[in-house]
């Protein structure tokens, strides 16, 4: 079995020895299947050269990955994962200390079997994903977000676009960007998602204030007498 090093297909010498550059799908896949190693992510810089579109292909998620993936705001197009269980995304997992950018996605993530913790760029985020931006489809049963399943390090000037579908903790609410049990204080969209208050929920506050009101005027205070 063939295993290539990030030097393989990177450019050569100096501060680009660890510097992978994708400019083709089959460059992709190979990332991909290279990263099932938990290791082979660390200390590398891949840059995304220009736009890919998947057609009618599969994509295997990038299993896990550590380094610093700059999307330089190239598009991933007509992107639909082939796999299934939880955890997925374009990588099912960002962990500590990896850094996503400038990457947009356009396509559907709809996971078979278990599908827990589903989100456009990350099933799990435990690092940082800054100004990314997912466009379609994502869908599971639990913890399904535009941009992240679930979230335990930074997201940042994100934004989401379509359909977030799941049975519970799906959307969130801050533009559909992560499932709604993990969203960070910090975290900042590019628009928000508001849900109004049930009719019925209004008119119970509405009736509870008033009757509020009445009791001050029929029970003053000691200090207003």
């Amino acid at each position: 079995v063939l295993s290539l090093s990030p030097a393989a297909y990177a450019q050569s010498g100096g501060a680009d020895e660890n510097t992978l550059h994708i400019k083709t799908k089959a460059q992709l896949i190979k990332l991909a299947e290279n990263c099932s190693l938990d290791t082979y992510s660390e200390g590398l810089t891949v840059e995304l050269d220009t736009d890919i579109d998947f057609g009618d292909d599969d994509f295997a998620p990038i299993p896990t990955f550590s380094g610093v993936f700059h999307g330089n705001n190239h598009t991933i197009r007509n992107l639909s994962l082939s796999t299934n269980g939880s955890h997925q995304g374009f990588f099912r997992y960002v962990q500590e200390g990896g850094y996503v950018e400038d990457l947009h996605l356009e396509g559907s993530m709809k996971p078979s079997s278990s599908r827990s913790q589903v989100g456009g760029i990350a099933g799990s985020n435990y690092g940082t994903i800054e100004s990314c931006s997912v466009k379609g489809a994502v869908e599971g049963l639990t913890d399904i977000g535009g941009i992240a399943g679930e979230n335990f390090g930074r997201i940042e000037n994100c934004s989401f676009e379509g359909a977030v579908i799941g049975k519970s903790h799906a959307g969130g609410d801050s533009g559909g960007c992560i499932s709604s049990e993990y969203i960070p204080k910090f975290l900042k969209v590019s628009r928000l998602a508001i849900r109004p208050v049930p009719r019925l929920t209004a008119i119970l506050i509405m009736k509870a204030f008033i009757f509020f009101i009445l009791l001050i005027d029929l029970y003053p205070s000691p200090l207003s007498v």
